[in-house]
């Protein structure tokens, strides 16, 4: 099984995917204590909210990828991502109901006062 491509596929993209994390997790904390001038414990502490999603998330992500097709799985996580991307990016925040979600998903222009 060792010698298979998916096999192999995905053990290099655990490898990147935790590389990535841990990448991300060192700079943040250089950020917060460099930058922001948070000391070891309060950055430790922003960054706690990101540590306890990933293990109340790890269970269920397991179970929903045994339960569903990886096309599925994938699909769902990348639109996610997408929405939430999109939401930083353009600076506004989700709405609070679904019909909100469908009106307000449209990209807005800026309007200039000249």
């Amino acid at each position: 099984m060792r010698g298979t491509a998916p096999f192999s596929g995905a053990c290099v993209n655990a490898v990147a995917g935790f590389a990535t994390l841990g990448g991300f997790l060192f700079l943040t904390t250089l950020y917060l204590q460099n930058v922001r001038s948070l000391n070891a414990l309060h950055a430790g502490l922003w960054l706690l909210p990101m540590a306890v999603m990933t293990f109340l998330c790890a269970p269920l992500s397991g179970h929903l990828a045994a339960a569903r097709p990886a096309w599925w799985v994938i699909a769902g996580c990348g639109a996610a991502v997408l929405v939430v991307g999109w939401f930083t990016a353009s600076g506004r925040t989700p709405p609070r109901s679904a019909p909100d979600a469908v009106t307000s998903a449209a990209p807005v222009a800026p309007v200039s006062s000249s």
